[in-house]
């Protein structure tokens, strides 16, 4: 793995730039990802196309936004954040009384010296997003001269990226995250940056059981056309996950798939209860929030936990620029990694153990594994086996009684009510003292 130093530059570097649902930031975006060595392949759905109930809008390019009042002052300008514009605005070059330009003005009483993240996609207007102490100050008297420098081409494109690891089968996990929010931090570059971490991690393994597809998508619209585009294989994609707002100062959460009894979102609880010792905020499932939405829909049913660090909707700095590089930490990003790296690991872990032992228990003293001196209660074996911690005995032979060639690890776990990765070593220990084999469920 490379320094979290290295992903952070990255972070910095792609913070300013004006993305959206279509548009430059975005393939500016993706060409910047190359130079730092991440290669994703770009998809292309033309404007106009029709996918599924949706139509693809026209491209929105932005090239810069300023107010500036009636002594000439500039008050506003995308030299300080592109936020200051409504995303997805129509282009205005004139001169404007303070009640046009009110109309068409959006802010935060409760956040004053915050721009908000306003968006218009598919209703044609222009707008700015003001900071209330802006509006209230000496300098916002009118009349304004507004500029917003940006084009919509309706014979444009959306873009999305994608990178494929491939492992041993055809089905795969879908692990997608956002591109469109610019110059927001939490939400949610820190989900593409922890896309980049994730592809690293996995392409540092020595093999895998499931094919990773990794995807960068514009929110919603984005997702959509991945699931047209892959409408065909979609059966081949046995679980998911979503990145987003994996960076922010809160204690870490995970938000439930669809079907909290699919077993992704089992060996989501498993990894992050391991990981916090219990220690986490937990949210129920609904079709909000992000692309969650698209992939547990009729038709689809992608069950995709997520974790964050300062969950969308439950922080005050959401959708503001407030949510810039100040609000995310090094140290938070590489918690939510833990997490997510965790969760591939029940991944590929999880399989079908079975006895190589039909009757009766194994004899663990021939193997090293039974206390020298017998009768204690919830006694623990002489062999110090992990350098962590000693065999618990109660919980081996538990276990070993749910061993049936039937059930996973996962459902063992379950049944002894532990941890999946308390139970995982115990049983590679068993495997490793030819106690038992362990068939792959692909």
């Amino acid at each position: 793995m490379k320094s979290i130093d290295f992903y952070w530059e990255i972070f910095e570097t792609l913070f300013p730039y004006p993305r959206s649902i279509t548009g430059r930031g975005n393939q500016l975006t993706l060409e910047k990802l190359r130079d730092f060595g991440y290669d994703f392949k770009i998809h292309s759905k033309q404007s106009g196309t029709e996918v599924f109930d949706w139509t693809v809008p026209p491209q929105w390019n932005f090239y810069g936004a300023s107010i500036k009042n009636c002594f000439g002052k500039e008050i506003v300008s995308s030299k300080h954040t592109n936020l200051c514009v409504v995303n997805y605005s129509d282009p205005i070059d004139e001169i404007v009384s303070d009640e046009v330009l009110l109309a068409h003005t959006h802010t935060l009483e409760q956040l004053p010296n915050a721009y908000p993240y306003r968006t218009s996609y598919y209703d044609r207007k222009w707008g700015f997003c003001i900071p209330y102490n802006i509006l209230k100050s000496d300098d916002f008297r009118g009349p304004f001269e507004v500029k917003i420098d940006c084009e919509l081409i309706e014979e444009g494109d959306l873009i999305y990226g994608e990178s494929v690891i491939p492992g041993d089968c055809e089905k795969e996990i879908l692990i997608s995250t956002y591109i469109c929010h610019p110059s927001m931090a939490n939400d949610n570059l820190s989900g593409v940056i922890l896309a980049l971490m994730l592809i690293d991690h996995l392409k540092s393994l020595s093999s895998l059981k499931y094919t990773y597809r990794i995807i960068l998508v514009p929110e919603t619209i984005g997702a959509i056309c991945f699931l047209k585009d892959n409408q065909d294989a979609l059966d081949k994609i046995v679980a998911g996950m979503i990145l987003s707002n994996t960076a922010g100062p809160d204690k870490i959460s995970i938000k439930n798939s669809f079907d909290f009894n699919h077993w992704i979102n089992k060996l989501a609880h498993h990894s992050i209860s391991w990981t916090t010792n219990g220690d986490f905020i937990e949210y129920e499932f609904a079709p909000d929030g992000s692309d969650e939405r698209q992939y547990s829909t009729p038709g689809v049913r992608i069950n995709t936990p997520s974790f964050h660090k300062s969950k969308y909707h439950e922080f005050l700095e959401y959708h503001t620029s407030l949510d810039n590089m100040d609000f995310v930490s090094k140290n938070s990003i590489l918690e939510t990694f833990e997490c997510y790296k965790l969760l591939i690991e029940g991944i590929e872990s999880n399989s079908i153990p079975k006895l190589n032992i039909e009757i009766g228990e194994p004899f663990l003293s021939k193997r090293n594994l039974y206390p020298k001196t017998g009768g204690a209660i919830k006694q623990q074996a002489s062999l110090n086996y992990s350098q962590q911690s000693q065999l618990d005995l109660d919980l081996f032979f538990k276990i070993w009684h749910h061993i049936d060639g039937v059930n996973d690890i996962l459902e063992i776990s379950e049944a002894v009510n532990a941890n999946f990765f308390e139970v995982l070593p115990l049983i590679r220990l068993m495997q490793q003292k030819n106690l038992c084999k362990i068939s792959s469920m692909l």
